[in-house]
């Protein structure tokens, strides 16, 4: 697996991205704070984006019976960032967790400030040719959306449309 954006294969690669992400994009936030996870009360939670090699989006309807957007559909994988792990292994920890499959590259996109006390580190996984994903049991079924989001089924909402605009200035980045 290779990351495009930045190297990960260091810790001094990721405390130089951290540290760069942390004084733009997070004011008052010090680097030495996401190294070790301890900003200021913050929780950390990871969000994977996952393309196909042909383009195609991984979206995913969460199981009926779950408390937290039971039935509604979501891209990718995501979780929180445990303490002390970097969280473009969380991306990756992620996706094959909740899809059982291995990304053949990483992307880093975004460091997003949500509210209640939250910071999303947020990447894109391209899964190599021929790669089969397993949901885990929080997904009762799966899709592979176009590249193209004006192609995007129904169920896509307006909130999923949004992201490929928003991260890649583009809709189907």
């Amino acid at each position: 697996m290779t990351f495009d954006r930045l190297k990960l294969a260091s810790f001094t690669h990721s405390t130089v991205y951290a540290i760069l992400l942390t004084v733009w994009l997070i004011p008052g936030l010090h680097p030495e704070e996401f190294v070790f996870g301890l900003a200021h009360g913050l929780g950390w939670i990871a969000m994977c984006f996952t393309r196909d090699s042909d383009g195609r989006w991984l979206a995913g309807r969460r199981a009926p019976w779950l408390a937290s957007w039971p039935g509604r559909w979501a891209l990718g994988a995501g979780g929180a960032v445990d303490l002390g792990e970097n969280p473009a292994d969380t991306l990756t920890r992620e996706l094959r967790e909740e899809w059982s499959v291995e990304a053949e590259r990483v992307q880093v996109d975004a460091l997003v400030r949500l509210p209640h006390n939250l910071v999303m580190f947020v990447g894109t996984a391209w899964l190599p040719p021929g790669a089969e994903v397993r949901p885990d049991h929080e997904h009762d079924t799966y899709a592979w959306w176009p590249p193209a989001v004006s192609d995007w089924p129904e169920e896509a909402h307006e909130e999923l449309r949004a992201i490929p605009e928003l991260l890649f200035d583009g809709a189907s980045a």
